[in-house]
């Protein structure tokens, strides 16, 4: 069973990849513990201009992600509560 830290960490990663491949770069997932700086993503693009003028057209960013979640308390009476 994967712990509230855990759970938090998978929903940031599964977000980052859903926006980066939506925008059609590569999202790679980088064990933290291995790299020792941190990174926990990587996201790619290679060889595709993203403007007539552009100067890169291949290049990787490093991720770190960070997750925060916040307890909505329902007033009594309201469906939820």
């Amino acid at each position: 069973m994967l712990t509230e830290q855990n759970i938090e960490a998978e929903l940031s990663y599964a977000y980052l990849h859903a926006v980066a491949s939506h925008a059609g770069f590569s999202c790679e997932y980088r064990n933290r513990h291995l790299d020792g700086a941190g990174v926990d993503a990587t996201i790619t693009e290679d060889n595709r201009k993203l403007a007539s003028d552009s100067v890169l057209t291949s290049f990787s960013v490093d991720i770190q992600l960070k997750a925060t979640y916040l307890v909505l308390l329902c007033p009594a009476g309201e469906p939820g509560a």
